[in-house]
């Protein structure tokens, strides 16, 4: 939105900072996909249909902090 800043992701600083890298993809946010969706390998079908407290969890645990 602003190309004044950085779009790398500020958690691995390997990727572009997106949506589908944070949620699915950043190797920084690997350990907190398994200790709360169960798995590392997500996919959009697997968000969609996990409990939604779940995805909303791995939200407030990585959206905000740099890890």
């Amino acid at each position: 939105m602003d190309s004044s800043m950085d779009s790398t992701c500020p958690n691995c600083g390997q990727a572009a900072h997106t949506v589908e890298h944070w949620l699915l993809d950043c190797s920084a946010l690997t350990q907190a996909r398994i200790d709360i969706l169960g798995r590392h390998d997500l996919s959009l079908d697997v968000l969609c249909t996990s409990a939604r407290q779940d995805v909303i969890t791995l939200a407030g645990r990585t959206l905000f902090s740099v890890l």
